[in-house]
């Protein structure tokens, strides 16, 4: 006879999480490569833009914004837990939560790349060549003015959970930030058509 009181619970590994979620991203990255490398290969005229991870509104960014959206997810739970214990920090939680709602939002529909136009004309024409994708001069302004504000929240964490937002954090910002600082270098120099860009 079950018990109506009876509470189920799912356990999940953060390793087997984290394994899964790298395997997937592997694929994707040996897909891209591949999808890249088929004109050469093949009689195809162009590489496969649906799996290109350089690609918009395609199945690498369809991943992207499926984990953020989960991160979205799971910092609201956190919140909601927080609120509950009254946690003098619950605000930031929810700003984490609502932040990344919106990262997803940008991610499925690129309005950062609209932000090129407008900034870029601002900018001006001699611009260094590391901004030639303009949108990453407010990009990167936004992200310092958002590590000032969350310093202090940042701090009062524990210690384990601080170093892996920092290391999470570092590793988004890497491809986000750094890695589209050198293509927009490379763009800027060799064109974005070019073999080197690509």
């Amino acid at each position: 006879m079950n018990d109506k009181n009876t509470v189920s619970k799912i356990s999940l590994s953060p390793v087997s999480v984290a394994f899964t979620l790298g395997v997937v991203a592997i694929i994707l990255v040996l897909a891209s490569l591949a999808g890249q490398l088929a004109p050469h290969f093949t009689g195809r005229s162009e590489p496969v833009v649906f799996l290109s991870v350089d690609g918009e509104q395609n199945l690498p960014t369809f991943f992207s914004v499926l984990l953020i959206l989960a991160a979205s997810l799971l910092l609201a739970v956190v919140a909601v837990f927080k609120k509950a214990q009254r946690d003098a920090y619950v605000s930031y939680w929810m700003l984490l939560a609502i932040g990344f709602l919106c990262m997803a939002i940008d991610e499925a529909t690129s309005l950062h790349e609209k932000l090129q136009g407008p900034v870029g004309r601002l900018l001006g024409e001699d611009r260094p060549a590391i901004f030639h994708f303009a949108w990453l001069a407010p990009g990167i302004a936004f992200v310092l003015v958002t590590g000032l504000l969350f310093l202090k929240f940042l701090l009062h964490l524990p210690g384990k959970t601080r170093w892996l937002f920092l290391t999470a954090g570092g590793v988004y910002l890497g491809g986000a930030i750094v890695m589209e600082l050198i293509g927009s270098y490379y763009a800027a120099a060799y064109g974005i058509n070019s073999r080197i860009f690509i």
